[in-house]
């Protein structure tokens, strides 16, 4: 078979760079272009199979762009796929009134999209087989699609291939006699009959609809309608597909990407879509929501004693009840009087015995107390598991915006302090958040004055972990890791003390000092060793905010000159996006001080990669979550491949975190040239250790392997 050309318009670097590793990697060739301009010149030397195109882009719009490239020569039929962000019915009805066959919504699921433009490409050769008079009556009687023929003026069916004749169950004859809107009824999103009366100006319609069988039953159908006034009368031809696998195939794959597999709630990613358009209709109208976190007090006790069988039929039966307590609060809100029509709940499962509700556009302060006792009250009522009665109650923290918080991450972090608040209190019980909320909890107090007191003391201290080439042969920097040497726990990693030292402030002290002992270990090392290393020191989004780090920062580069150009400071995607237009120019700033700049974890954040050409970047870290499973997951290797390539066209060079095997490694390798870090090469050690490990690997550097400690 030829191979398929697809042609994927859009203005983020990102999605063409995505979609190329996608359908590539099925045997398809992808040509691309951002922006519809850019598009319509290329279709001057090539005609692609599909067109995926994106309808919001500036300058010329997909509509723009869909209605130029139908006016083309030869493109009339080429199908069109409108990607688009806008899921309703006008988007729609635009986009098919521009020249689109179908359309997708972003954020693009790439199986779905698979699925789709392999269909469009059988729609589209089932076209283009009968384009030709000659050959039409052929190609109907052999086509596996259905192909009714009807008059455009009285809608009777006049011929109907064998194809429809089998699966619409009605003799040749008896079917002749029917009109075509008695067997296709229509559709909600677009009218059969309305459309079909624009058939003779259209020429071509692409159309949802619903197929009638003899025996009663019905499928929904996907169709081409052709205007055809060869002879008279003047007729239809239409040809469609049962597309009820196609919808089951659809839906199974939104399921397992939108929702909790076990209780069938939303899953985090689709909460944070959801939040994301709440919080922005609430601030147009200067509305309210709340973020209500539940935990279940003692589930864990009950899964560990009795199953995790017993455990997961628990979980469904709370979250049944959840609904039921979602559906009373919604009912009860659009229909009271004065109550908004827009007012409502959601509700998703974060994993594990965590829930959470999102209540929207509210005007009463007490609505979330009084949907949190509703909850409370249903779950503490007795279970009944497998003839064995349970008792569970749980602890709600709550969070309210604007007053909390304008974004999820900052509301769901102040609904969990609530949370910890509440349980705090005597468990099954709602607290709302106050400035004090996270103090409440004695641990977090010890674990902060313990951390007082390691920074006074000097418990603190620097692990290194070196970065080298993919070829093993040059050390070329490492990375600055933070340690807490306790006198009585021993080492404890940053995972069990940063996210204190940052809700606390204490993460502007430690970061200083962190900032000025891994300069001075620079120094130290310009001595000691043959000099020439970088090293990276990682940066919170609250340091950022601190005028003091720029300045502490610059004063260093300024008294240690052999820093500049071998600092390089690392801050996480989503620190960085954050606030990305102020960033810019703190990051300007830090990058004409001399500093390298790097964006750790990267892949895992949700910003637009347009943007990265807009940051002084020198290196992006990819994080170690795409690498763990390289060897065996599909979909990481794509999107390393692809973040790679992005890397290579915007200039930017590559670490790869967590490189642990050689089979890893070699996949990297083939991918392009990085540096990585991992260990594979090394461990983090502290700087005694680290600096044997230099001076060895620097004696086997000739060697294949590297020397482990």
């Amino acid at each position: 078979m030829d191979t398929r050309t697809i042609l994927a318009i859009d203005d983020d670097l990102g999605t063409l760079l995505l979609a190329e590793e996608a359908f590539a990697a099925d045997g398809y060739e992808v040509v691309v272009a951002q922006s519809g301009a850019k598009a319509l010149q290329l279709l001057a030397d090539i005609k692609p199979d599909v067109i995926l195109l994106d309808i919001m882009m500036p300058q010329m719009d997909g509509y723009e762009t869909c209605a130029g490239i139908k006016k083309l020569p030869g493109f009339e039929h080429i199908p069109v796929i409108m990607l688009t962000g806008l899921d309703d019915i006008e988007a729609v009805e635009k986009s098919y009134e521009s020249g689109a066959w179908d359309f997708t919504s972003k954020p693009i699921n790439w199986a779905i999209l698979k699925h789709r433009v392999r269909y469009a490409l059988r729609a589209s050769e089932a076209f283009a087989s009968q384009q030709k008079a000659a050959r039409l009556s052929r190609t109907i009687d052999n086509s596996h699609s259905e192909v009714v023929t009807f008059d455009v003026e009285t809608g009777q069916i006049v011929s109907a291939n064998a194809s429809a004749v089998k699966n619409l169950g009605y003799p040749q004859e008896e079917l002749l006699g029917h009109r075509f809107t008695e067997i296709a009824s229509d559709s909600p999103e677009l009218p059969l009959e309305r459309h079909l009366a624009e058939l003779k100006t259209k020429q071509q319609l692409n159309l949802t609809f619903i197929v009638q069988r003899k025996d009663g039953t019905s499928y929904p159908a996907e169709g081409i309608f052709l205007y055809s006034d060869d002879q008279e009368p003047h007729v239809c031809i239409s040809v469609f597909q049962d597309v009820t696998e196609k919808e089951r195939v659809e839906a199974e794959l939104h399921r397992l990407a939108f929702y909790d597999d076990l209780t069938g709630l939303p899953n985090r990613r689709l909460l944070r879509e959801h939040v994301k358009q709440a919080l922005a209709l609430a601030k147009r109208r200067k509305g309210r929501c709340a973020i209500c976190i539940l935990d279940l007090d003692g589930f864990k006790r009950i899964n560990d004693t009795l199953g995790h069988t017993v455990g997961d039929m628990l979980l469904k039966e709370v979250s049944e009840r959840l609904v039921s307590v979602v559906r009373e609060y919604d009912y009860v809100s659009r229909n009271s009087e004065g109550g908004s029509e827009q007012a409502g709940a959601q509700l998703a499962r974060l994993g594990g015995d965590e829930f959470m509700l999102l209540i929207t556009d509210f005007n009463e302060d007490d609505v979330p107390a009084k949907v949190a006792a509703r909850i409370l009250k249903q779950i503490s009522l007795p279970y009944n598991v497998r003839k064995t009665e349970l008792n569970l109650t749980g602890s709600i923290g709550i969070s309210v915006y604007p007053e909390d918080g304008d974004s999820l991450d900052a509301l769901m972090m102040h609904a969990d302090a609530a949370m910890y608040k509440a349980k705090l209190a005597g468990k099954n019980n709602y607290a709302f958040h106050t400035e004090e909320a996270g103090d409440n909890s004695v641990n977090r107090l010890t674990l902060e004055s313990e951390l007082r007191a390691a920074i006074k003391n000097g418990e603190l201290e620097l692990h290194y972990q070196p970065q080298v080439d993919a070829g093993l042969q040059k050390i070329v920097g490492s990375e600055a890791l933070l340690r807490w040497r306790h006198p009585e726990d021993g080492l404890r990693p940053p995972d069990q003390f940063i996210p204190l030292a940052e809700e606390t402030g204490l993460i502007v002290p430690i970061g200083e000092w962190v900032l000025q002992e891994a300069v001075a270990q620079l120094r130290r090392w310009e001595h000691s060793l043959q000099g020439g290393l970088k090293m990276s020191v990682n940066v919170s989004g609250i340091q950022m905010r601190q005028e003091s780090f720029l300045n502490a920062a610059r004063h260093l580069l300024e008294d240690f000159t052999n820093a500049r150009g071998n600092l390089m400071i690392e801050l996480t995607e989503s620190t960085v996006m954050s606030n990305a237009a102020s960033h810019v120019e703190w990051l300007k700033e830090l990058k004409g001080a001399g500093a390298q700049i790097a964006i750790d974890d990267f892949g895992t954040g949700y910003s637009s990669l347009s943007y990265l050409k807009k940051f002084p970047i020198d290196y992006l870290k990819i994080d170690r979550s795409f690498i763990m499973d390289l060897e065996t997951n599909r979909e990481d290797a794509a999107i390393t491949r692809a973040i790679f390539r992005m890397a290579q066209e915007l200039g930017i060079e590559l670490i790869v975190e967590g490189v642990e095997t050689e089979a890893q490694l070699d996949i990297i390798r083939e991918m392009g040239d990085c540096l990585i870090q991992g260990w594979l090469v090394c461990k983090a050690l502290p700087a005694a250790e680290i600096e044997v490990f230099f001076e060895e690997f620097r004696a086997t550097r000739s060697k294949s392997s590297v020397v482990a400690l």
